[in-house]
Order: C-alpha cells, then structure tokens, then sequence
C-alpha cells in the first residue's frame, strides 16, 4: 500500500510505501484501517519502485507484481 500524511511543521508530505516480500505474500489478509492509505492494499506479491525526476522536483512510485503488473502508482511533486 501507499500512504500519505502531512505535518504541519514540514513543507512537504510524508510517503510510506509497503510491499510484500518478493517470495511470498500475505495472501490472507484483508486489510486494516489506515486512515492515511491512498491506494488499495495488495495482497499479492508486489514490489516497489521509486523514481525521481530533479529537474521537476517530482517522485513517482510504483508497486508492480509479476510480469511487472503494476498495482498502485502515485506521483508527488515537491
């Protein structure tokens, strides 16, 4: 999943990312509450990847499984 909070003594937004090992996955989980989460939870085995663009002052990330599905994407431009 993808979540997302923001603090008001920062001047940028917190981003955490949580993926799956790559050998296995929770397959039985169904999700819990996260009141910051802004993409669904996978429960398939996924990974993350985060690229960042300098000259735009932006991330985009990434949670893609097998055969480079992607599951979730979110861009943050700072």
């Amino acid at each position: 999943e993808i979540s997302k909070d923001t603090l008001a003594r920062l001047p940028y937004p917190l981003i955490d990312v949580t993926s799956s090992g790559l050998t296995h996955s929770y397959t039985s989980f169904k999700e819990e509450p996260n009141p910051y989460r802004i993409s669904k939870v996978i429960n398939q085995k996924n990974f993350g990847i985060i690229n960042c663009n300098v000259k735009e002052n932006s991330v985009q990330i990434e949670i893609r499984g097998e055969q480079n599905k992607l599951f979730a994407s979110y861009n943050q431009k700072y």
